[in-house]
């Protein structure tokens, strides 16, 4: 896939100086807010029987671009709670990823930012992380603590950001 045209690849030290590879928290903002995350573009998604939807697969490119992070969870067979979105669906396609923060709690923080505020044009059906969770689903999606307090939801997302997608 080419590099859509919001693609930051380094940042700037006060001296002006750039570093390669790293991208400055002011410029992560700036990138997910360009034209270029408006929607997911034709050509996306991984073959079965384990792949990943375009959505997920487009999403999973830009955290990589945007936030150096790679380490990022999709389709699995197991593992997970029943009818989760990381199991493939008919057509062999995961429907979510988790991004994989450790105890980077600020990036994380970032990350759900970022798909909070790209959430229509990601496809993005419902975002959880440090306890909480915000569900597009709903008819005002707004951020809350998990409905079930000794759920996966409440429980497991402290070290990863989930995001499941519609598409």
């Amino acid at each position: 896939h080419s590099a859509p045209a919001m693609i930051i690849d380094c940042a700037v030290y006060k001296d002006g100086r750039r570093r390669p590879g790293e991208l400055a928290l002011h410029e992560a903002y700036e990138a997910a807010s360009t034209p270029a995350a408006v929607a997911v573009p034709p050509g996306w998604g991984t073959d079965g029987p384990c792949g990943r939807s375009p959505a997920s697969d487009y999403a999973r490119w830009l955290v990589i671009a945007t936030f150096g992070i790679t380490n990022i969870g999709d389709c699995a067979y197991g593992g997970h709670v029943e009818h989760s979105d990381h199991y493939p669906d008919r057509n062999g396609q995961a429907h979510a990823l988790d991004v994989m923060v450790g105890d980077a709690r600020a990036l994380g923080d970032q990350v759900a930012a970022w798909f909070t505020q790209h959430h229509q044009a990601l496809n993005v059906k419902y975002i959880i992380w440090w306890g909480e969770i915000i569900d597009y689903r709903d008819a005002r999606p707004a951020w809350g603590p998990c409905k079930k307090p000794g759920s996966s939801c409440a429980t497991l997302h402290f070290d990863h950001v989930h995001v499941s997608f519609t598409a």
